[in-house]
This record gives C-alpha cells, structure tokens and sequence, in this order.
C-alpha cells in the first residue's frame, strides 16, 4: 500500500501513518489542500518537486517531531505531574528555558511554601503553555524558512525541541552551588 499524501509505500507495522510525512493515511481529513514546493532530492516519490499537504497536517506532524516521543501525553492537556514533582528541572528538561529559570529563581525568593506553590500552579499550566510555545516556535520557523522541505524544518524541530539532559544536569549542579553558597552564607 502507497501513502495517499506522498505516495510512499506502507509498511504494515505503520499502521496506516506515513513513516515519511507523518500523515494517517486511515483518516479522512478534508482541510483545505495546499501545495509546498521542496527540494527534488528530498524524496523520491514527489513529483515535480512538488507535495501536496495541510498545513494543519504538517504543523501536527512537526509538533510531535518537536516534542518527541512523549507527544500524546503532553498534547492531551490536563496536569502535568512531571512539572509537580520536579518543577523547574522539568521545564529545563523539556528547554523551556524561561518558564524554568523563573520558576527556579522565584524558588529560591519564595522559600519551600512558595517553591511547592509553584509546583503546584506549574502543574496545571505547564502543558497548555508548553503546546502554545511550541506551535509559536514551529509558526516562526515556517515563517523563517519558507522553503525549507518537511526534512529540513523536522531536522531543526528535532534538534530544537525534545528535552536536554544536559541542561538538566547543569539546572541541579546550579542549584547545589546557590545553595552551597546560600549554607556557607548564614553560618
């Protein structure tokens, strides 16, 4: 079976999603069509250089490209225990930059009453402002980049986006060290 969107074949184990595009070739989408223009050699199954697509398609599909695997469960809404539990690591985790350098700096001004607040409020915000940075990012790249192929705007969501345990773990050496020096301060 051929993908209907970009005409590359299905394997059975895809279970009717495009391993290429990213579209779901079992549902029966009929949003406006419109036509990108990418590079010949980006894919071998396109025609003219041309591909036909939705925006709404392609933004989703880059959406999970930039989240990453935990797409469905961040997409979804509602609490996010994650961002209860580990606060503003969290959200550096996730490089959401600024939402975990304000967190982790009003932690520290607001003591551990003020630290489990932020949890908490960051526990049912997280998720809605994180989906709403990612499609404000994804809407800039587009905007940048307006004849980038799907590979090349997935590439820079893939890098871009996802979670940084490098960030993680310089987050939690910061915090040793302000605290250190917060201990060593008071005696």
């Amino acid at each position: 079976m051929r993908c209907k969107y970009c005409n590359c074949l299905l394997e059975e184990c895809d279970n009717g999603v495009c391993r290429w595009c990213g579209k779901d070739n079992n549902s029966n989408i009929n949003d406006k069509i419109i036509t990108k223009t990418y590079e010949q050699n980006d894919h071998e199954h396109i025609k003219n250089g041309e591909f036909t697509t939705t925006d709404d398609d392609l933004d989703i599909q880059l959406i999970k490209d930039y989240i990453g695997p935990n797409y469905q469960n961040l997409i979804q809404g509602g609490f996010s225990f994650p961002a209860l539990l580990f606060g503003s690591y969290y959200f550096c985790y996730r490089k959401f930059w600024a939402f975990g350098i304000i967190s982790f700096v009003l932690s520290f001004y607001t003591g551990i009453i003020g630290m489990i607040l932020i949890r908490i409020v960051g526990g049912f915000i997280f998720k809605n402002y994180y989906i709403a940075y990612v499609k404000k990012k994804i809407k800039q790249y587009r905007f940048d980049y307006p004849n980038y192929s799907y590979r090349q705007l997935s590439g820079m969501c893939e890098s871009n986006g996802g979670v940084s345990i490098g960030f993680l773990i310089f987050a939690i050496i910061l915090y040793i060290i302000i605290l250190l020096i917060f201990i060593l301060v008071i005696k």
